[in-house]
């Protein structure tokens, strides 16, 4: 690495570090796969939150190729242009749920490489998120994430990032993961040592389709 590179991540990584800090936001209120629903208070202390954090890491400007009609005019996003979620395990998805990739490089049209840090996954707006970046997100990650944020909600509002440690981390994900594979017992029967996080959203998802077609039965 050349000094040029590291004065620059020198520069750029301080300040997210400190911002980091104060990152104890709460669940988004938002309806978790049919675990609960939304009142209006708490989807406006959502967006209270959210808004309030908006500054602590950087946006990035650029138009997406891939976008509807409706957000072509969009040059805003939370993810740089050439952002990609890589296959991950569980827990891996977890930190970066929780904690973001502070230390992401990116690469710029002319070859340069650069910081660019994204923040917690949990604190991506969906509305500034590119199109195949949104899709994977959607689909891929926030189904089972959500819900194992929302069995820890009480510790998380009361951690900043800068205690989140590996001990913390882990103590936190065994306790979601079993409160969430008791509520889905289909998921607790499998061997789910080995899955990524895209077949557990998948698979929370599947299942999720389920509860309501049987409860739309019972209702007829």
């Amino acid at each position: 690495m050349d000094r040029m590179t590291e004065r620059m991540e020198k520069k750029v990584a301080a300040p997210v570090k400190e911002a980091t800090a104060h990152l104890s936001v709460p669940i988004a209120a938002r309806e978790r796969n049919g675990v609960r629903p939304v009142s209006p208070a708490a989807a406006q202390a959502t967006t209270n939150a959210r808004a309030s954090n908006a500054t602590l890491y950087p946006s990035y400007r650029y138009t997406d190729p891939n976008a509807s009609a409706r957000k072509r005019g969009c040059r805003d996003w939370d993810v740089p242009a050439d952002f990609k979620f890589q296959t991950a395990d569980l827990y891996s998805a977890w930190q970066a749920w929780l904690l973001g990739y502070p230390m992401n490089r990116s690469t710029r049209a002319n070859g340069e490489v650069y910081l660019a840090p994204v923040k917690p996954l949990r604190l991506l707006r969906r509305g500034q998120l590119p199109a195949k970046v949104k899709k994977t997100y959607d689909n891929a990650w926030r189904p089972v994430l959500e819900l194992m944020e929302y069995e820890v909600e009480g510790s998380l509002a009361s951690t900043p990032v800068s205690k989140m440690d590996a001990k913390w981390l882990s103590s936190q994900y065994t306790y979601a993961l079993s409160h969430v594979c008791n509520k889905y017992p289909d998921i607790k029967a499998e061997l789910v040592g080995s899955w990524k996080i895209s077949t557990w959203s998948v698979k929370i998802r599947q299942l999720n389709a389920k509860k309501r077609m049987a409860a739309r039965m019972g209702s007829s």
